[in-house]
């Protein structure tokens, strides 16, 4: 699977996301051919090689022949997306996109998403920037994407309604739950377009290991005291299924009694949780304590950290983003003297190494046959063993 990786080191805009794509290897030609079959006129789309700072870096510009007045409603930009014949994919990429601008902008206005009529972003260059960073996505096969922390700077910028702080409040709505470290410039370095772009288009995380294969450096229109760039790296990783990033959450707790850290457990695993489990630690004061820890996706991380923060006496929860590499797991559903039950296969490179049966489907039917619960689950072994003759272990 090819991986994108985002390195904001400047930044991130729509014309530095094109720009980036096509550095790192998108035809150019490629890319106007499915923005031909996007039904939006009165543009030219080009590409040249600009020097910011010591950095050599492929600037895309969407050059208008006559820039529209007024606003352009969301409803009108996604009508267009429906009746355009790019490929679904990238369509329906570009429409996440959109979605994600209409809802920032309409919690930022307290109005209904479908309801925003975008005003800069709603210009020719800034659609064709969305269109065109999707279908280059589509085209170079980026199946994920990271990306670094988002630089975030200071001062003010001008909007339709007048002064505006710096990210704007539609960006930093975008940007929830992605890191950002602060850069001392005054300059907008995350557009509108481009925290859309990147909220739908990536996560958050550490470069990921891959054999990488491009590297694009997209150019933006500023001159800076640091290159005006962004990258873009792309290489081969694994299967989605084989590796992903997790959270571990833990708190401390030496003042908790038992049956209080036993709801919180339940709640944790309510909520989505990987894993739960507890850990006896020695606290200060010399005070015997118990460390609560579970493992969450990264879209589950707020609502756990919500349960320890509200359901045990802590004050405070610490988080570690990590990778793991896991088997790629398969159910099927084997036949015992007990009954059928469902066994979880884990492969690796397509091959069975370890097999393990649900635990719900052998104790029910223990408890209906009346055995024990060890003899169900040999049975249902011995089933899944015969089934492909690979060695398991429980």
């Amino acid at each position: 699977m090819i991986h994108a990786h985002f390195d904001l080191f400047s930044g991130i805009s729509g014309d530095m996301t094109l720009g980036a794509l096509v550095d790192a290897g998108l035809p150019l030609r490629d890319l106007k051919r499915v923005l031909a079959a996007f039904p939006l006129r009165g543009y030219a789309l080009r590409a040249r090689r600009v020097m910011k700072g010591p950095v050599c870096a492929t600037k895309v510009d969407v050059v208008v022949a006559k820039r529209p007045h007024g606003h352009t409603p969301l409803r009108k930009i996604l009508a267009l997306l429906r009746r355009s014949r790019i490929p679904a994919p990238a369509r329906e990429t570009a429409e996440r996109v959109f979605l994600a601008l209409g809802r920032a902008e309409g919690k930022v206005h307290r109005t209904d998403p479908m309801a925003v009529e975008f005003h800069e972003v709603g210009a020719v260059d800034s659609i064709v920037d969305i269109v065109g960073s999707c279908a280059g996505f589509h085209l170079l096969g980026v199946g994920s994407a990271t990306c670094t922390p988002v630089p975030v700077t200071h001062g003010t910028i001008r909007g339709d309604h007048g002064p505006i702080p710096l990210p704007g409040p539609a960006t930093m709505e975008m940007l929830r739950g992605f890191p950002v470290v602060a850069l001392d410039l005054d300059r907008e370095l995350v557009t509108p377009t481009g925290a859309a772009l990147l909220s739908t288009l990536a996560r958050p995380g550490p470069f990921p290991p891959m054999r990488l294969t491009a590297v694009g450096t997209g150019a933006g229109g500023w001159d800076l005291p640091r290159p005006n760039v962004m990258r873009i790296l792309l290489g081969e990783t694994a299967a989605p299924a084989e590796s992903d990033l997790v959270y571990e959450i833990r708190a401390n707790l030496d003042n908790a009694p038992g049956d209080l850290i036993g709801y919180a457990c339940e709640k944790l695993f309510e909520a989505g949780a990987l894993d739960v489990w507890t850990e006896p630690i020695q606290m200060k004061k010399s005070r015997p304590g118990v460390a609560l820890a579970a493992l969450v996706a990264p879209d589950r991380r707020e609502a756990a950290e919500r349960i320890l923060l509200t359901e045990t006496p802590t004050f405070g929860v610490r988080r570690v983003l990590m990778e793991r590499s896991k088997l790629d797991r398969r159910t099927a559903t084997v036949r015992t003297p007990y009954g059928p039950i469902r066994i979880k296969t884990g492969c690796l490179d397509g091959r069975p190494v370890r097999s393990a049966p649900e635990y719900e489907d052998v104790r029910a039917a223990a408890m209906r046959h009346g055995v024990p619960l060890s003899r169900v689950l040999r049975a249902a072994l011995d089933a899944s063993r015969s089934s492909h003759g690979a060695d398991f272990g429980v």
